[in-house]
């Protein structure tokens, strides 16, 4: 069983300089506020991540 994160991550360049979780029912208001905040050379991704569960018997 896999579980699926997501984040807001904000780049400049290629470095990652910050990473903000979100769901996908605040994506769009989190990255408004995000692109408020960063310098106009920066970017805003939304990125998914999975991570398997292990499940204990």
């Amino acid at each position: 069983m896999s579980k699926k994160n997501y984040y807001l991550e904000q780049k400049f360049g290629e470095k990652i300089v910050r990473r903000v979780p979100t769901s996908l029912a605040t994506v769009d208001q989190d990255r408004e506020k995000m692109e408020y905040l960063a310098p106009k050379d920066h970017k805003i991704f939304f990125v998914v991540s999975s991570t398997k569960e292990k499940v204990i018997n």
